[in-house]
Order: C-alpha cells, then sequence, then structure tokens
C-alpha cells in the first residue's frame, strides 16, 4: 500500500485551523471534552472490524490481539478518563500562607492550547488515540501525525477522525519525515512523541526552539530477572505472552532474560513448551501470531538470530529457502539504525559496519531462529549463552529474540541493570520479598511489574513513562490530562482588610519582628 502523505504546503494552514479552534475556546468546555471522548469511543466501537483489517494489512495483526492490545484497550482507557474527568479537573484547594491570611488558595488545571502528537507503527491506533483522548480530556486542539509505516491504519484512522470528531479542533497530518519536519517548524504548546531515542532528540531539538514542552515516550533493553522461588511453569506462560505478543515489537516487552545459571535448562524447557502452547507447533502458520512491520527491520532482526550459533537436533537456526538466500548479507553487515522515519522504533544509536561476526557473538540458538524475509516472518527464538557484551546487548531489540543470560545472584542483576541506560520497564520474577526490595531500591526504570511483564499498561490509574534514555514525562488516566495541561496558581485576597500593611515600606522593626515569627 502506498504511504499516504499531506501536502507539505497545507501544514501551516492546519495547524493554524486547529489554533483558531483553541483560541476561540471551542475547546474548553467540559460538554465538547466528554462529546469528543465519547465519539472517540464510538470511533473505535463502531469500526472495530475495519481496524482490525488494516492492523491485519500492516503487522498481520491477529483479530483477538488488535482489540485486546489496541481497540479494546483505548476503549477502555477512554471510558475511565470520562467517567472521572469531572472530579479530575476540580480546582484543589490548598492553604494559604498565615502572612497573607484572610486568604484563599487553589490550584486549576487548564489546556496547555495546541499540541502534537506523533505516532509510532508498531501499535498504530493504541499510541494515535490514547494520547489524543488525553489532550482532548484536557481542552486542548491537537494535531495528529499517524505514522505513514502502517499505511493501512494510517489512512484508516484519518479518515475516520474526520469523520467523528471535531473537524476544526481536531486536525491530521499523514506522511514521514517531510511532512513531520513540517510539523516540527510550526509553534505549538506541547509535542507528545513515541518513538526512539535518535528521532526524540531531534524532536527535543525543535521543541526547544519555541520552548515548548515535550513528552517523548522511547524505549530501551526492558530487563526480567527470575529466582528459583518463583514457578518456572507460570513464569514462561507470561514470559512468551508478554515477548511475543506483536512478534516482539513492543517498547515494554522483556529484552531480555537474567537468571541463574541452574535455572536456564529448564526455563528453556519451559519456554519451548509455552510457545508450542500458545502459538502452536509452527507458529508460522498460526493464527495468533504477526509479522514483523517491513523488510529493514526482519533484515535487522535476521542479522541478530545470524551472529548466534545454531544447536543441532531441533529447529533452531533452521531457515526457509527465502531467508537463506539473504544470508550472506545480514551476516557480513547489520542495516544501520537511522532516522528513516520520524517514528521508526528500530535501535536509536547507529550500528557501524562489523566485519563477520563470530557464529557465537550473540550466544547460542535454543528454539526457534527460522525467518522468512518474502513473509517478513521471525520465529519466537530463545538465544542461551550470551555474552554480557554480546552485539545483541547493545540495543533494543524490538522483535522476537529472547536473550538469556546468567547471573550469580539478584544483586549480580541489579549491577548489570544499572551498568545500562535506564530501561523503560523492569520485571521481576520472584516470591522472595528480599529480591523485590533489592530491584526496587537498587534499580531506576520507568516502571517494574513484578511475577508479570507488559501488564502494568493495562491499569489507567498508573502512570506510563520512562526515564532517562527510556523517556521523558507520562500518561495514561489521570497523568494524561496533567501532561496535556497546564497546574495554574490562584490566590485570591480581600482589598479589607489590608493585612499586608507589615510588608509595605519602610519595614518598622516590630514589624520586621512579627514577620520573622511567622516566617521562621
Amino acid at each position: 500500500m502506498a504511504q499516504p502523505h499531506t501536502d507539505t504546503a497545507s501544514i501551516p494552514a492546519t495547524v493554524a485551523r486547529a489554533r483558531a479552534a483553541f483560541n476561540a475556546g471551542t475547546t474548553k468546555p467540559l460538554a465538547w471534552r466528554e462529546q469528543q471522548l465519547r465519539a472517540l469511543i464510538a470511533l473505535l466501537r463502531d469500526n472495530e472490524r475495519e481496524l482490525q483489517a488494516a492492523l491485519s494489512a500492516d503487522l498481520s495483526k491477529p483479530a483477538a490481539e488488535a482489540f485486546i492490545t489496541e481497540i479494546g484497550f483505548t476503549i477502555s482507557n477512554t471510558t475511565h478518563t470520562l467517567k472521572h474527568l469531572r472530579s479530575w479537573l476540580k480546582p484543589k484547594t490548598v492553604r494559604a500562607s498565615t502572612m497573607l491570611l484572610p486568604a484563599r488558595a487553589w490550584t486549576m488545571l487548564e489546556p496547555l492550547g495546541t499540541t502534537l502528537i506523533i505516532s509510532p507503527w508498531n501499535y498504530p491506533v493504541q499510541l494515535a488515540l490514547e494520547p489524543l483522548a488525553g489532550a482532548i480530556a484536557a481542552g486542548n486542539a491537537a494535531v495528529l501525525k499517524p505514522s505513514e509505516i502502517a499505511p493501512a491504519t494510517s489512512e484508516t484512522i484519518t479518515r475516520l477522525i474526520r469523520s467523528y470528531l471535531d473537524p476544526d479542533a481536531i486536525q491530521v497530518v499523514e506522511g514521514g519525515v517531510p511532512e513531520t519536519t513540517a510539523l516540527l517548524a510550526e509553534r505549538f504548546d506541547h509535542i507528545f512523541y513515541t518513538g526512539n531515542g535518535t528521532v526524540g532528540r531531534i524532536v527535543a531539538r525543535a521543541a526547544a526552539e519555541n520552548l515548548t514542552p515535550t513528552t517523548l515516550e522511547l524505549g530501551g533493553k526492558s530487563p526480567a530477572y527470575i529466582d528459583d522461588t518463583a514457578s518456572l511453569a507460570e513464569v514462561a506462560r507470561r514470559l512468551a505472552w508478554g515477548k511475543f505478543t506483536n512478534a516482539g515489537q513492543t517498547c515494554v516487552a522483556p529484552d531480555y532474560v537474567l537468571t541463574l545459571p541452574h535455572l536456564v535448562e529448564p526455563l528453556v524447557a519451559e519456554l519451548r513448551d509455552a510457545i508450542h502452547e500458545q502459538l502452536g507447533p509452527d507458529p508460522q502458520s498460526s493464527s495468533s501470531y504477526g509479522r514483523i512491520i517491513n523488510t529493514r527491520q526482519f533484515d535487522r532482526l535476521a542479522s541478530l538470530i545470524a551472529g548466534a550459533e545454531p544447536t543441532r537436533g531441533n529447529d533452531a537456526g533452521r531457515e526457509t529457502d527465502t531467508a537463506r538466500d539473504t544470508d550472506s548479507a545480514t551476516r557480513v553487515r547489520r542495516p544501520a539504525a537511522h532516522a528513516a522515519s520520524t517514528d521508526d522504533r528500530s535501535p536509536a544509536s547507529p550500528a557501524s559496519p562489523a566485519s563477520p561476526a563470530s557464529p557465537a557473538s550473540n550466544g547460542r540458538i535454543a528454539i526457534g531462529g527460522s525467518h522468512d524475509r518474502d513473509a517478513r516472518y521471525v520465529a519466537p527464538t530463545v538465544l542461551v549463552d550470551v555474552p554480557r557484551d554480546a552485539e545483541i546487548m547493545q540495543e533494543e531489540i524490538f522483535g522476537p529474540i529472547l536473550p538469556i543470560i546468567e547471573v550469580a545472584d539478584a544483586r549480580d542483576a541489579t549491577e548489570f541493570i544499572r551498568s545500562g541506560d535506564k530501561p523503560l520497564a523492569l520485571y521481576v520474577f520472584t516470591n522472595d520479598d528480599s529480591v523485590r526490595r533489592e530491584f526496587l531500591r537498587n534499580t531506576s526504570s520507568g516502571g517494574v511489574g513484578i511475577n508479570v511483564p507488559v501488564a502494568q499498561l493495562s491499569t489507567p490509574a498508573l502512570p506510563f513513562g520512562g526515564v532517562g534514555e527510556s523517556g521523558m514525562g507520562s500518561y495514561h488516566g489521570e497523568q494524561s490530562v496533567r501532561t496535556f495541561s497546564h497546574q495554574r496558581s490562584v490566590l485570591s485576597k480581600p482589598l479589607r482588610p489590608d493585612t499586608m500593611g507589615m510588608v509595605y515600606a519602610p519595614v518598622t522593626p516590630r514589624a520586621l519582628r512579627l514577620i520573622k515569627r511567622f516566617m521562621g
């Protein structure tokens, strides 16, 4: 499908139209916000099958997965926002300083203005409409830039938004780098970007020109630690689900596993069973398993598999004829990550040209390893004997490849995690409270899941966001409203009695003594 795009010459007028709607006061009334949120829910409910078809065209996303992780997820969170919005927007009274009495003080949330939302391809419905719901709930006008890398979904949500939502206050711009560059040249009151750190820096630099606040939802290498107090069968089922949903193209998917040496072999056995249970004996023919978004991302993942040694006697390392045809190229050089798209979720740091990798540079394939370039299929793959400095450990994997690294204990694991960038998520599988405390005290991450991966996103009362390289700012639920609002401080003091007299110049010694008593 051809990539849809908007004429760049029309972008200033598009932004101006949204800003005019905000300046006219269209978006501020609670009634408008609630009506738009109801319309957004209706958009999702009325067009569930059409959205599922678009997600299938772009990512081969199974219908059930599309509903659970995208359509239903966004309906649920938007419904939660609609239910609680009135209470979230109520002014919050605070105590005025004793020196100022009689006086009243409070804070109120006011919309920031005209916002820009740049969404990615991996969850192209959820990660476009979930932040849009927050911008609307906060009373803003919005310009949405969906991902051109998921063209069917981009076209569908653009058409539906124009049919269901306010045609002035909510604008959509389709396209890639030229269109996003033109958008970033415009002045906005907030920019919300989901993608990688390389493009996140581009967005932040553009925003700095106008001192525009930004929310950057990025990614990183989210670890999972497993100890011997956890049930490996249960862990494996949850790990397989969290890692291989959306073919691993999830920013909070477990990126790698840290575990004790004697647990590696039984964990691999349980993971093999869990993959078979969830995706059948041949995941390529499973109706529950998606595909890699495009050949560029496929080649990147295939090169990581090519850097691991096959294990003889099972399906590990087996390739289709199509994959084998490109194997020599993928073994010699990893495709460099670059800002081919403003929402590219591939690793943020450029890969340097390399000589052919050692066969064991990324460890050994214990499960999977097969791949088919024409079908953009990469099997659920588990690697063992992975060195800590392996190539695959240098950047976010963002695909269905799960390395397992051996550690001596929980302390060794936390030290290893701290040696890298702060991850977006951290998962700890243990029934030992002291181990939980070790990770909560001695690591930093955007969020934590204890004995469950990924599911923290489904609780709208929990803010979602990164820290350091994994992002800045957060959203979901009330936090979305706060992200797209300014918390305005208000102090109200009657003119009579005029108790401000003691601070008027000249301040007498007696007045100063009283001031010191109040302030001391």
